[in-house]
């Protein structure tokens, strides 16, 4: 009887272990694809952040402090706030405006090299200038590959691609006659690609002027005219 008892309580915790070790599997594999889903599996910090979809309430909590901040500095007046509270929330605003254009627009080289299947040669963040003049500027991360130049954008669309940015523009380097620096809308300078067919791509890019020679080699150039090494 002892042994009888024995065997059986060994059965019994074999069972249990079992039972457990399925369950942990299963865990496993569902926060895998959890992960996947949401994009943790690729990188960690501000790429994870973007891929978790917690951008929209991000950028709804911004909109509404913006707001909260603007009703205190316009409706009450100056001599009911505690001195240089007012001019603080100024700043505060401002930096408010700032964080809502980076989670709104920023692109990342990492977040491009996760989706990128070749090498980044030269990356710069970037407003493509619209053909529509009415339209606004396409914002994002013009990169450079051996092959072609490429525009990723901030993806808006999580059931479209669980991706952190996608590719919204792109041109074989063999389609570029040459490239310039200058006015790329009103007021702005920035880049411009000349391609074949008289066609041509604006680009506003912050002291592109800088990024020149970096951006004539990653295209295998000696020269902005298209000339090769």
């Amino acid at each position: 009887m002892a042994i009888l008892e024995k065997i059986r309580l060994q059965r019994i915790s074999m069972f249990k272990f079992k039972r457990h070790a399925v369950w942990i599997n299963w865990n496993q594999v569902h926060c895998l694809k959890i992960a996947k889903r949401y994009g943790f599996d690729k990188g960690c910090g501000w790429q994870s952040l973007y891929a978790s979809g917690i951008v929209s309430p991000m950028k709804n909590l911004i909109k509404l402090v913006l707001l909260a901040v603007f009703a205190v500095i316009v409706f009450v007046p100056n001599r009911v706030l505690v001195n240089g509270l007012y001019w603080m929330l100024f700043v505060f605003m401002f930096l408010l405006l700032f964080l809502y254009y980076l989670v709104s627009y920023w692109v990342g080289v990492r977040q491009v090299e996760s989706v990128l299947d070749e090498p980044v040669l030269f990356s710069v963040f970037c407003g493509k200038v619209p053909p529509i003049a009415a339209e606004d500027l396409v914002r994002g991360r013009l990169v450079v590959t051996s092959t072609r130049v490429v525009l990723f954008q901030k993806n808006t669309d999580r059931k479209r691609s669980l991706d952190s940015c996608v590719p919204v523009w792109s041109v074989d380097i063999s389609a570029i006659t040459g490239f310039g620096l200058g006015k790329a809308v009103a007021l702005r300078k920035g880049l411009i690609l000349y391609l074949q067919d008289d066609g041509e791509a604006r680009f506003t890019v912050f002291s592109m002027a800088r990024k020149k020679e970096a951006f004539t080699k990653a295209l295998g150039w000696s020269e902005p005219s298209g000339s090769q090494h």
